[in-house]
């Protein structure tokens, strides 16, 4: 794929990206849309997750759940969703030939879902289930418990699922109120990727099933400062076999011309299996099974965190060794080899993600909707070429400050009830 997609606006506002994909046969029809943690309040924190598991139960046309579920299946497609922290996106994967009923089940979701009052109830148990499974899962509660202390009183801080007793509270009117407000076309992207040059009269099939919503919203959301004085720590005792941690700091966010170094970073110190983390606390010593790092941006900030699971008696010398490393990146400038080997790495990983249609609709998808401009495969190989030594150690030097560091940890912690960060 070279250069950038087409890229072009409905009358209602809405975004539309054509990406082709040469040889494919199958279709991803995405839609994203500006709603997610980010938008809500105290009030209904979770309602964007509820919201995206409620538009699948019914629409004007397709009038139940089990209606949805044929019209996919009769196609041989694939439908799903998901919410984060600035963004909910709904998609439908299917074979060129059935490029229709993929734009029809996505505009019916995001444009005339109908909230039955009975699905809502019904659903509300499954959110309640689905919360007090990933209370039961440490490793996936302390990625929660972390974000709420690396972004205190935010809503990038609050969990995505929300709290079990405005979840139970949630009214209909809510949903409501919620939709007309955030899903407007002009908050709104649409990605069509694959094997859209077989499809004829493509643009007219998606102007005839999204430029009907003529609704408009003004928002502007809240951004935050984040200053830290100290270091922070929060522990969670739990009976468990393992103690889960995450230990990380903050960093830039969305657009920052640091993007490329953090990515590096990443895969120097923890991503892959001979990252300095992985060889250093798994392969070398047998402290854990999974190891790694992780990093993600919003729109003001953004964060770079390792995560493992260790034995309790273990736990403090893996964060040790963490510290150490990253302390390595800030003294010692990276080896060419080493810097080579994480370049490749990354651009490998990236090739490989843009032969699949999904993948590349989320990227371009979520560059125009977020920063409202899109970045082509060259962009991304050039800035991960342009990279240097000198780069990566600046970023360490700038990011793995003392006062700058957090720790979550669940478990039986009482090894590091003391530790000092």
């Amino acid at each position: 794929m070279n250069g950038l997609p087409k890229k072009y606006e409905l009358s209602n506002g809405l975004k539309v990206i054509l990406a082709p994909i040469t040889g494919l046969q199958s279709v991803t029809v995405l839609a994203l849309v500006k709603a997610g943690t980010r938008y809500e309040t105290v009030n209904n924190n979770g309602i964007s997750h509820f919201l995206e598991h409620i538009v699948f139960k019914g629409t004007k046309k397709y009038k139940t759940s089990m209606d949805i579920s044929l019209a996919i299946d009769n196609i041989g497609g694939q439908m799903n969703a998901y919410t984060d922290k600035e963004n909910t996106a709904f998609y439908v994967k299917s074979s060129t030939d059935h490029i229709d009923t993929a734009l029809d089940i996505v505009s019916q979701l995001v444009f005339d879902s109908t909230l039955p009052e009975k699905e809502i109830e019904i659903e509300r148990g499954v959110i309640l289930e689905e919360i007090g499974m990933y209370e039961d899962q440490p490793q996936n509660k302390i990625i929660r418990e972390f974000f709420n202390l690396l972004y205190p009183a935010s809503t990038l801080g609050w969990d995505t699922l929300g709290k079990k007793e405005i979840v139970s509270q949630m009214k209909r009117s809510q949903f409501l109120e919620y939709l007309q407000y955030l899903y407007t076309p002009n908050r709104m992207t649409l990605v069509i990727a694959g094997g859209i040059d077989k499809i004829k009269n493509l643009e007219s099939k998606i102007k005839n099933y999204f430029d009907i919503n003529k609704n408009k919203t003004d928002f502007s959301f809240h951004t935050y400062n984040f200053k830290q004085k100290t270091s922070a720590i929060r522990l969670l005792n739990k009976k468990t076999e393992q103690c889960h941690l995450v230990y990380g700091f903050r960093t830039s966010g969305r657009g920052n011309t640091d993007r490329y170094v953090t990515a590096v970073t990443n895969v120097i110190l923890g991503s892959g299996w001979s990252s300095r983390l992985f060889t250093e606390i798994r392969e070398k010593r047998g402290l854990a099974y999974y190891v790694g790092t992780m990093a993600d941006v919003y729109h003001e900030t953004g964060y770079f965190m390792m995560r493992a699971g260790v034995k309790p008696e273990k736990t403090e010398e893996v964060i040790k060794l963490t510290q150490s490393e990253f302390e390595q990146l800030k003294t010692k400038k990276i080896k060419a080899k080493e810097l080579v080997k994480a370049k490749e790495y990354l651009k490998g990983h990236l090739l490989l993600g843009f032969e699949d249609s999904m993948e590349v609709a989320e990227f371009y998808g979520q560059d125009l909707l977020l920063e409202n401009k899109m970045r082509s495969i060259e962009d991304l190989i050039m800035g991960i070429n342009q990279v240097t030594a000198d780069d990566v150690q600046k970023f360490a030097q700038n990011t793995f400050v003392k006062n700058g560091a957090n720790l979550a940890a669940i478990g039986e912690n009482r090894y590091i009830e003391k530790l000092k960060i």
